[in-house]
């Protein structure tokens, strides 16, 4: 089950698939993906706070390939295993502003949550601009849990008997009801992929009357950890993405002008700020 609005390309350039993390896969052009990931959903009640459980692993021998993550507008607790000292490295991911990097080699398999945008918020219960493009230890976040869900991922249980009783362990920590800023901070953000022309934070003042620019900003910083205006971008070059992946011949100039850029020179420059490298780079259409 992919999740719209993330990138993943496989080792054969031409394949790419929506997934978790926001995660680029480079390689050379063979017909093999360097690896498989696997999403399932989380309880019903988990839903407001949790967009997905993955399963991601790799079997590449000696081979090394390179993977890129660019901004995703989530948080996400990551377990990485360590094969050769049986250990297992468990972290918090918080929001990024900025691409990153490093390789996979060998045959290995990390395992990890993604949160909704914001839905980190209820189990941080602090500002989510404190996270923005930090790694924290899993015990400085749920210092009480952590070993259950170390225990969880460690254990020879199924990814799916995994993830369920990972629900177990997160329903015991979400309110009865979402919070009415999460809700709130929900219902803008669906405004924001479904209505086309929203650039900037007074494109939603527009169609959000009551809130003015200061209550919108600190209400983004609070609970999604970035700006409005950053999760625009964000939002924006995903959709820029998916129209490259879905066309055949690309005018860059008209490409520009339908996401919401000022021009081909903004595009190819905000690509380069969320991903490090050119569209022409990393993104190619269908053949």
């Amino acid at each position: 089950m992919g999740i719209e609005g993330k990138i993943y390309l496989s080792n054969h350039v031409s394949r790419f698939f929506w997934v978790p993390e926001g995660v680029i896969f480079q390689g050379k052009r063979t017909p093999e993906a360097p690896a498989k990931i696997v999403e399932l959903e989380p309880n019903e009640a988990l839903r407001p706070y949790i967009c997905s459980y993955w399963d991601m692993s790799w079997d590449l021998g000696g081979k090394q390939v390179p993977i890129q993550v660019v901004p995703s507008g989530c948080v996400n607790l990551v377990f990485e295993a360590n094969p050769t000292q049986g250990s297992l490295g468990s972290k918090v991911v918080g929001v990024r502003e900025n691409a990153f990097s490093f390789p996979i080699t060998g045959k290995n398999r990390n395992l990890g949550v993604q949160f909704t945008p914001g839905g980190f918020f209820p189990f941080y219960k602090k500002n989510g601009s404190e996270l923005v493009d930090k790694v924290l230890p899993l015990s400085d976040i749920f210092p009480d849990s952590h070993h259950q869900f170390e225990e969880i991922a460690l254990s020879s249980l199924s990814f799916l008997e995994k993830t369920k009783q990972w629900d177990e362990v997160f329903l015991r920590y979400i309110p009865k009801h979402p919070p009415e800023e999460l809700q709130l901070v929900h219902e803008i953000l669906a405004f924001t992929v479904q209505e086309e022309g929203i650039k900037n934070c007074n494109d939603l003042l527009k169609s959000f009357p009551s809130m003015n620019e200061r209550k919108i900003q600190r209400l983004f910083q609070k609970c999604v950890g970035v700006s409005p205006r950053m999760w625009i971008r964000i939002q924006r070059f995903q959709d820029t993405a998916k129209s490259i992946l879905e066309g055949q011949a690309i005018d860059w100039s008209n490409l520009a002008l339908e996401m919401g850029y000022y021009d081909q020179a903004h595009l190819i420059n905000d690509f380069r700020a969320l991903t490090g490298k050119c569209p022409t780079e990393i993104l190619s259409p269908r053949a």
